[in-house]
């Protein structure tokens, strides 16, 4: 919600009208559009030239209290915004609609989309490298995918693991490791290198493979440097170490960028809030040209199981997931339909251009608004043995936030619209949703219901 106060001042805080904000949001916003800012320019005006001039306070880090200084925007030149970060004057919640200005959303929307040829995770050694520095932090969609999840993104979806088919016999953990090596040999990591040949999904090689990743000629990797992935399941990521299954702890020489959003905020705090297991990816590289290999930095993410590695953004997906499957075996063995529940990792609603900085470009050059990356949390498909399909979107809804809500609740017409118009199903697991077996129970009816309304 947004205030006015007189500049520099948090009392006395008057609330705009719902008209005003949003105006001001749809103007000024990360996915604001350029043809609604003379509407807007009226509300800055008003505020601008009133008294002495006042300022846009945000509650998106939390209340107005006094005696603290929230989030402010400054009005400028009568016509547009300006982010005051100076000082005592805290950033916005990252995802907040003025956190980014709608450039930095088009880039980091960019990043949630697939591209025939991904960016390199590792840049050659150079004068200016800044020193290494070890620091672990939380991830979310407000945030731009960095290289290292976004190659493991498109590793998991070419095998085919961000998908649960229709079947009585789960795949085994040594098949889906298979299907991910499959998958690395047709992906590019650097110049004409193979991600296939420079992937050790076995840990207890770890250092083994630092010594091939040593010994190798450096002009093998043309623009980067010699570097591979260590891909497998770990149960704790703390700060500086992680430990994979079968208590093998590896040391982290720099960033630990774990996903899961917390409150829709993208930052966990505390062992209560991470969500084991994992499936990480680590870069293993020398930090610089005298030093031994070792691992860099890794990107962990939640998966179902430490047997079904598909990947989760939380616990309550996991919920999610699992009464999903349970559907899906009913329908194969009561009605004979294939149900197939897929987990998407990329943005459904990006353009279909397949050069992401060329989308980036074009985008700009039409002054198209930015837009949100479109991940939906589930997507089923069903099917008949006619040929009839049916395809239900599932969403979690893991808070109450009314943040989060109003986030969620902009993006799901837009999953819709993506989609064919799809049915959206809610899974309400926050806390004050009634027992847990009977909200499961409630998202089962609901998803089949979905189904059956379009296959009959």
């Amino acid at each position: 919600m947004l205030f006015v106060a007189p500049k520099g001042q948090v009392e006395p805080a008057i609330p705009l009208t719902a008209e005003e904000e949003r105006l001001l949001r749809r103007a000024f916003g990360r996915y604001a559009d350029p043809t609604a800012r003379p509407a807007a320019s009226s509300v800055v005006r008003r505020w601008q030239l009133d008294g002495s001039g006042h300022w846009i306070l945000c509650d998106c880090v939390g209340p107005l209290i006094e005696g603290t200084n929230p989030p402010a925007l400054v009005p400028v030149a009568e016509t547009h915004l300006r982010r005051h970060v100076h000082g005592a004057w805290p950033a916005h919640a990252a995802d907040c609609d003025f956190f980014r200005d709608p450039e930095e959303q088009q880039d980091l929307t960019a990043s949630y989309r697939r591209v025939d040829r991904e960016r390199p995770v590792i840049r050659g050694f150079g004068s200016d490298d800044r020193p290494i520095r070890a620091v672990t932090s939380g991830f979310s969609h407000a945030e731009e995918r960095p290289p290292l999840a976004r190659l493991l993104m498109r590793l998991m979806d070419d095998a085919g693991l961000t998908r649960i088919p229709p079947s009585r016999l789960p795949i085994g953990v040594p098949d889906q490791y298979r299907q991910l090596r499959d998958a690395a040999r047709k992906t590019v990591l650097a110049g004409k290198v193979r991600v296939g040949s420079w992937l050790e999904t076995f840990v207890p090689h770890y250092k083994d493979f630092c010594g091939r990743i040593e010994t190798v000629a450096p002009e093998k990797f043309p623009g980067s440097r010699p570097h591979g992935l260590l891909i497998g399941i770990a149960q704790t990521v703390s700060e500086g170490i992680v430990t994979f299954r079968g208590d093998v702890s590896i040391d982290v020489m720099g960033r630990i960028a774990v996903f899961g959003e917390r409150e829709g905020h993208g930052r966990f705090q505390s062992e209560d809030e991470r969500r084991p297991p994992y499936l990480v990816a680590g870069l293993v590289a020398r930090p610089a040209p005298d030093a031994p290999a070792g691992l860099l930095r890794i990107y962990a993410h939640p998966v179902l199981s430490a047997g079904r590695l598909l990947l989760v953004d939380s616990d309550y997906e996991r919920r999610t997931a699992r009464r999903l499957m349970s559907a899906q075996i009913w329908l194969l063995k009561a009605r004979n339909i294939l149900m197939t529940i897929s987990k998407p990792q990329f943005d459904i609603g990006g353009s279909a251009a397949t050069d992401g900085e060329a989308a980036e470009v074009d985008a700009r050059e039409v002054d198209i608004p930015a837009g949100p990356p479109l991940i939906p949390d589930f997507v089923v498909k069903a099917r008949k043995a006619n040929g009839v399909t049916a395809t239900v979107i599932v969403e979690t809804m893991g808070y109450d936030d009314h943040r989060y809500v109003e986030r969620k609740s902009r993006l799901h017409p837009l999953m819709r619209a993506a989609l064919g118009d799809a049915p959206l199903v809610i899974h309400q697991c926050h806390r004050g949703t009634g027992d847990p077996d009977d909200v499961d129970r409630e998202l089962g009816r609901q998803v089949l219901r979905a189904i059956f309304d379009q296959l009959d």
